[in-house]
C-alpha cells in the first residue's frame, strides 16, 4: 500500500468525521433523532477511517524502520535479511510454470451487479510452504515461510478472457 492510499483513508475520515459532527449540530432543531443518529454513525466512521489510518502508518513504520543484519548475527524475532535465495527442493509456480523458491498467488474473477459495475472476487489463492535458505557471505539461515508475512513485490500478472460468450475475465 503506498504512502498516498495511507494518506487518503486519514484523509476521508476527517472528512467524514467532520461531516457527522457538523451535521449533528446543524439538524438539532429538525427531526432530530433519525437525522442525529446519521451523523453520528458517519462522525464514528470517520474516526475509525483515521485510526486505521494511523495503523498502516505505524505498520509500515515498524517495517522500515528494522535494521539490516548479517545472516551471521541475525537476531531472533524481527529482522531484515539480504541475500541469495536458494531452494532445497526443486520448485515450479504453479500458474506460470517457472522455477522458484517461494510463491503466492491470488486469482480473481471479475463480476458483474445488476447495475453495471464491476467487482473483482476472489477465486482461490495460495502460497508454497517449502523452506527455502538465504546466503550471504556470512552465511546461511533456513526460512520456513508457513505461516510468515511476506512483502512481495508483484512480478507476474496477466487477465485472460474466459471461453464462451458469457466467459468471465480472470487475473
Amino acid at each position: 500500500m503506498t504512502d498516498t492510499m495511507r494518506k487518503g483513508w486519514i484523509f476521508v475520515g476527517v472528512w467524514a468525521l467532520a461531516l457527522g459532527l457538523y451535521g449533528s449540530r446543524t439538524t438539532a432543531g429538525g427531526s432530530g433523532r433519525a437525522d442525529a443518529l446519521g451523523d453520528l454513525g458517519i462522525a464514528c466512521v470517520g474516526g475509525g477511517l483515521i485510526v486505521y489510518g494511523f495503523m498502516l502508518i505505524r505498520k509500515e513504520r515498524l517495517i522500515e524502520n528494522i535494521p539490516r543484519s548479517r545472516i551471521r548475527s541475525v537476531a531472533m524475532g524481527l529482522a531484515e535479511i539480504s541475500g541469495r535465495a536458494r531452494q532445497e527442493t526443486p520448485l515450479m509456480s504453479p500458474h506460470a510454470g517457472l522455477p522458484c523458491v517461494y510463491y503466492r498467488y491470488l486469482i480473481e474473477e471479475e463480476r458483474r451487479s445488476g447495475r453495471g459495475r464491476t467487482r473483482w472476487e476472489t477465486v482461490e489463492s495460495g502460497a508454497s510452504s517449502q523452506p527455502f535458505q538465504v546466503e550471504d557471505e556470512t552465511g546461511a539461515i533456513r526460512i520456513d515461510p508457513d505461516g510468515a508475512e511476506t512483502i512481495l513485490e508483484r512480478d507476474y500478472r496477466r487477465v485472460e478472457r474466459g471461453s464462451g460468450w458469457l466467459g468471465r475475465r480472470t487475473r
